[in-house]
């Protein structure tokens, strides 16, 4: 099965973008369900191609196996995206996405195909202490989680056969996130793109900052209004800071810096 769904194409790209999803997550954490030009992606210049990754075990590759460990699940997504690297490209990663998005990252690196930047979104830091145990809680501790962090439409919740659909799924990507332990070196050289919501509890400035501890670029801190899942609730806020942070995005000479202070 593809790895990408909802490929948003340009015939003469400048750039092209990975993304990540969140736990739980598909795919369609990039397709807009209302007005298209109040969704997040409409933040990201049209030149720019976006390929929302789908990751196995749920979605169109819901018979397939998740992914055993982070370190297996990175090797074969950086498989995957090498060939998209004969042009300039970011990664993107919402919550768990960013972890994800951290390890692909450095492979890609390793193979000298890295990113030109990395925009992390609802997520503190990969080496700081996190949550845990999460993929251990009975039902209803799940449930529960899943109504604090928001972002489940509301039928979910409401139906037992979808909550049986969606709770093994989400507790295979805890179970994947929470057997990780990131090492923080070796660094990335491309700069971070910090993002997450003013509401969101796990993701505060000083959380969002400690990006720095994981590359040598520069890092940039920015809070929008919402909750953990900004990105979804509150597109248009999303916006300007993705434009601003792409705007000088090419198809030519890789960039080694974005637009924007260093938080160090």
């Amino acid at each position: 099965m593809t790895w990408f769904r909802h490929i948003r194409r340009h015939p003469a790209p400048a750039a092209r973008m990975v993304v990540l999803h969140h736990a739980g997550g598909t795919a369609d954490l990039c397709r807009p369900t209302g007005d298209p030009a109040a969704h997040w992606t409409a933040g990201v210049p049209g030149q720019i191609e976006i390929w929302p990754v789908e990751l196995p075990g749920r979605g169109t590759r819901f018979a397939e196996p998740p992914a055993g460990s982070m370190a297996e699940l990175a090797a074969d997504l950086a498989r995957e995206v090498l060939p998209l690297t004969d042009l300039p490209l970011v990664v993107m990663g919402h919550s768990m996405g960013t972890v994800v998005a951290f390890e692909l990252a450095r492979r890609l690196e390793a193979a000298g195909r890295g990113p030109v930047l990395a925009i992390m979104s609802g997520r503190q830091a990969p080496h700081l202490p996190a949550p845990d145990g999460r993929h251990r809680l009975p039902r209803d501790g799940l449930v529960a989680e899943m109504r604090r962090l928001g972002g489940t439409p509301p039928e979910v919740f409401e139906h037992a056969e979808l909550l049986d659909w969606v709770l093994p799924v989400l507790r295979a990507d805890y179970r994947l996130l929470e057997t990780h332990r990131v090492d923080p070196a070796p660094k990335l050289a491309c700069p971070i793109l910090a993002i997450a919501g003013t509401e969101d509890a796990d993701a505060t400035p000083d959380r969002l900052a400690a990006w720095a501890g994981v590359t040598t670029g520069p890092v940039d801190v920015v809070q929008v209004p919402g909750g953990h899942f900004q990105i979804l609730e509150q597109g248009l806020a999303m916006q300007a800071p993705l434009r601003q942070a792409l705007a000088g995005i090419t198809a030519g000479p890789r960039l080694t810096s974005c637009r924007g202070s260093a938080a160090r």
